[in-house]
């Protein structure tokens, strides 16, 4: 099987299209070097109201995310990388502090499941990380990705549309109904 062929480290600016600010897309790699700071900010979003309801309180049956669950995700996105298995990403704002997250789920290059997540408190970044990311999948051999959302979840439903997703209706994953978007990169369209 033919896996996804990336540079690493990968470090891309991505524009903050409300602020016009330069910020960083970083892989976490085994190269990429995190701070206890880092680990206090992600545990911080991953608390936040509309990414812990998503993502967490099922998962955790409630109790919130500590740091010590941050660090093992950030082993595992270093693993990931390491094993050619998924790929993590986490945006820094441009003061240096990490403000969202966006992976691709698998080196499955004829189409990859991708998620993602941003803090509340740092708007205006995401489609234009989204397209980055594309950008990047393409160029490692990608020909299409995919997104699962949930049909509440409207904020990520704004960003995959403006990325140049296309709804493909509802399906049935994991026991959950999600609204599936796709996109056809270079290598499949």
């Amino acid at each position: 099987m033919k896996t996804p062929k990336f540079s690493k480290p990968i470090r891309a600016v991505i524009k903050n299209y409300i602020t016009g600010e330069n910020y960083t897309l970083n892989s976490v790699d085994g190269s990429f070097r995190l701070t206890d700071r880092d680990y206090s900010q992600i545990t911080k979003i991953c608390n936040e109201p509309d990414i812990y309801n998503l993502l967490f309180r099922e998962r955790f049956k409630g109790r919130k995310y500590v740091k010590q669950d941050a660090r093992i995700w950030m082993s595992m996105a270093k693993q990931g990388w390491e094993e050619s298995s998924n790929f993590i990403f986490l945006v820094r704002d441009n003061n240096g502090s990490i403000v969202g997250a966006i992976d691709i789920k698998s080196p499955d290059l004829s189409g990859a499941e991708i998620g993602y997540w941003a803090s509340a408190y740092a708007r205006g970044f995401m489609t234009n990380t989204l397209k980055k990311l594309c950008k990047i999948a393409e160029e490692a051999g990608y020909s299409s990705l995919f997104a699962l959302i949930l049909s509440r979840n409207l904020k990520s439903i704004g960003v995959i549309k403006r990325s140049g997703f296309k709804n493909l209706g509802l399906v049935n994953e994991r026991g959950k109904d999600f609204c599936k978007y796709q996109i056809l990169l270079g290598h499949g369209g």
